[in-house]
C-alpha cells in the first residue's frame, strides 16, 4: 500500500469519526426547554411587538433571535419584532441547539384604520339606517354577511327580511363591524334593563328579563359565547374578558343588550381607599403634588441623566407648556425657535419626592393628540433613596424597573401600549402589549394599573388588557428576589414627548404648530 492510499484512508476515517460525533451531538436531548410567547402574532408595516423567550431547567443560557425573512420582519436581540413589508415569516429564538418559533404575519395596513361608532342597531323590514364610520388610508368597502337579510350600499343599510347580520366596513387590512337586527312589524319585546348595556365579571351572573307583548316564550342568543353565555331563563354568565351582544327573540323580532365581561381580578376598587389624587380644579399646577422636569435631560440632585432623555427626543421641556382650565391639565407641545438643540417644546411633570407608592391601583382619565411625532405617556419610575443617590435599592435603569401605564404613537390614533421594563442595568428586557381602543385616543379614556406583589395588570376603560406575573419579571441586581424590582416605591410621571426612538424617529408634519395632551384627573387607591 503506497503512502497516498494510507493518507486517503486516514482522511476518510477522520471524516467518519467527525460525522459520528456530530450526529451523536445532535441526538443528545437538551437539559432545558425553551418557549416563545406569543407563538403567533399579526402586526402592520412599521408596527412592533415584543416576544419573550423563557428557559426552564437551565441557567446562564444565551438566546439569539433570528428572522427567516428579514425583508418581512426584523428582530433585534431583545426579541422586538418590527414589520418591514407585507408577508409572513418565522421569528426564531435559538438557545444552543434548541429552537422555539413565533409565526409572524405582517399586513400592509400602515395609515389604514376604520372606527365604527355604532356597534349594533335594530331596524324594521323595509327601513334603512346610515352607518358613518371614521376611516383613514383609503375608500371603504362595504359587505353584508347575509345579503338576504340586509343590503348595504355606501353605508346605507336596508332591512330585507328578519334576522341578525353583520355589516363590515373595510379599508385595506383594517375592518370594523356593526351588528344589525332586522325585525318585522307587529311584535315587540321590552328588555327590562335600565340601560341597553351591562357589565358582568368573569365567573359571575346577571339576570335579564324580556317581556313580550303577546306573552310568547323568549329565545336567548349570545353573539360571543366565549365571552358570555345565556340560559333559557335569561341568566348571563361571564366566561372570559370581552364583549358580546345578548339578543332576546320572539318569532322574528328581537331586542339586544351589550354585555362587557371584566376579568375576575378586576376587584381593585371594591373596599379600597383613595389615598392620593389631583383633580386639576385650580388655575395652576399644584407644586405640592407635582414637580417640573425641564431642559433636555434629567438633572436631579448631583446627577445628570442621558442627553435628550435617553430616547433622542426632539423637545426641550418647559414649565410654561403646562396649563389648567375647565378642571383639566393640558400639556402642550409647540414648534418654537431652536433652543437647547431642539425646535419643539413640551412638558414633563412627576411626583418624585412628593408622592410615591408600593402597590395600589393607579388611574387617570386622559385624551391625547393623534398627530405624527406625538408621544404621550402616563408612567412610573422608582423613587430614589435620596437626591445624592438617584437610583433605588436595585440600582440604575432598567434593573430598577419602569412601569408604562399608557403610551401612544400619535400616528396610530386607535392604539396604545402598556409595558413593563426590567432586567439588567443599561439594557431593558420588557413585556409589552398593544391595545386597540373603541374610539380615538383624542377622546377621553381611563387608563389604569392594578399593581400587586405578584401580579401587575393594565386596565383600559374598565377592561383588563394586559397582565404580567412576577415569575415573568426579574432584576439583575437581586436574582434571589421573586418580586424585584417591583416591590419598592415608584412615583408617577405625565409627559408629551416629540419624536424619539419609540416611534422610529417619526417627526411632526411640516405644518405642525402645536398639540395638547389633556388629563382630567389622576387617582391612587390603596392596595388592600
Amino acid at each position: 500500500m503506497n503512502r497516498f492510499s494510507v493518507f486517503l484512508k486516514s482522511v476518510a476515517l477522520f471524516m467518519a469519526l467527525a460525522m459520528l460525533f456530530a450526529l451523536s451531538a445532535c441526538d443528545r436531548t437538551a437539559d432545558f426547554t425553551l418557549a416563545v410567547s406569543p407563538t403567533s402574532a399579526s402586526i402592520g408595516i412599521g408596527e412592533s411587538i415584543a416576544l419573550t423567550a423563557k428557559i426552564s431547567g437551565g441557567k446562564d443560557i444565551a438566546v439569539q433571535w433570528q428572522s427567516t425573512d428579514p425583508a418581512v420582519a426584523a428582530v433585534d436581540q431583545n426579541g422586538v419584532v418590527r414589520g418591514i413589508s407585507a408577508g409572513q415569516t418565522q421569528i426564531r429564538a435559538v438557545a444552543q441547539s434548541v429552537v422555539a418559533v413565533c409565526q409572524v404575519s405582517v399586513a400592509d395596513n400602515s395609515g389604514q384604520s376604520v372606527f365604527m361608532p355604532m356597534l349594533s342597531a335594530q331596524l324594521k323590514v323595509g327601513d334603512s339606517i346610515t352607518l358613518n364610520p371614521v376611516a383613514t388610508g383609503g375608500d371603504i368597502v362595504w359587505q353584508s354577511s347575509r345579503p338576504e337579510v340586509v343590503s348595504v350600499t355606501g353605508g346605507v343599510v336596508t332591512g330585507i327580511s328578519a334576522g341578525i347580520v353583520s355589516v363590515f366596513a373595510t379599508v385595506g387590512g383594517a375592518s370594523a363591524e356593526c351588528r344589525i337586527t332586522v325585525v318585522e312589524e307587529g311584535q315587540t319585546i321590552t328588555l327590562n334593563l335600565s340601560k341597553s348595556q351591562a357589565t358582568v365579571k368573569q365567573g359571575q351572573m346577571l339576570a335579564l328579563t324580556a317581556t313580550p307583548s303577546n306573552g310568547e316564550s323568549v329565545t336567548w342568543l349570545s353573539s360571543n359565547p366565549t365571552a358570555a353565555t345565556i340560559n333559557d331563563s335569561g341568566v348571563v354568565s361571564g366566561i372570559s374578558a370581552g364583549e358580546c351582544i345578548i339578543s332576546a327573540w320572539i318569532a322574528k323580532s328581537s331586542v339586544q343588550c351589550k354585555i362587557t365581561v371584566k376579568d375576575a381580578q378586576d376587584t381593585y376598587l371594591e373596599g379600597h381607599t383613595l389615598v392620593w389624587s389631583d383633580e386639576f380644579t385650580g388655575d395652576s399646577l399644584d407644586t405640592s403634588k407635582w414637580g417640573y422636569m425641564t431642559g433636555v435631560q434629567d438633572i436631579y440632585g448631583s446627577s445628570r441623566g442621558p442627553i435628550f432623555w435617553g430616547n433622542n427626543e426632539q423637545q426641550y421641556y418647559t414649565q410654561d407648556a403646562v396649563s389648567l382650565s375647565n378642571g383639566a391639565l393640558a400639556i402642550t407641545a409647540t414648534r418654537r425657535e431652536m433652543e437647547n438643540g431642539r425646535q419643539f417644546s413640551s412638558a414633563r411633570i412627576c411626583t418624585r419626592d412628593k408622592a410615591f407608592f408600593t402597590y395600589g391601583y393607579f388611574e387617570a382619565r386622559i385624551k391625547t393628540p393623534a398627530q405624527n411625532g406625538m408621544w404621550p405617556a402616563f408612567w412610573m419610575l422608582p423613587q430614589p433613596t435620596s437626591p445624592q443617590n438617584t437610583s433605588n435599592k436595585y440600582g440604575g435603569w432598567a434593573a430598577n424597573g419602569e412601569i408604562d401605564i399608557m403610551e401612544a404613537r400619535g400616528r396610530s390614533k386607535y392604539y396604545v401600549d402598556t409595558t413593563l421594563h426590567f432586567g439588567e442595568g443599561g439594557r431593558s428586557t420588557y413585556n409589552t402589549s398593544s391595545t386597540r381602543l373603541n374610539s380615538s385616543t383624542e377622546e377621553w379614556h381611563v387608563y389604569a394599573l392594578d399593581w400587586r406583589q405578584n401580579i401587575i395588570s393594565w386596565v383600559i376603560d374598565g377592561l383588563t388588557v394586559h397582565t404580567v406575573n412576577s415569575d415573568e419579571w426579574w432584576s439583575a441586581s437581586d436574582l434571589s428576589s421573586p418580586t424585584a424590582p417591583f416591590d419598592v416605591d415608584f412615583y408617577i410621571l405625565l409627559n408629551l414627548a416629540v419624536g424619539g426612538n419609540y416611534d422610529g424617529g417619526t417627526m411632526p408634519n411640516d405644518d405642525f404648530v402645536s398639540a395638547s395632551m389633556y388629563v382630567d384627573y389622576v387617582r391612587v387607591y390603596s392596595a388592600d
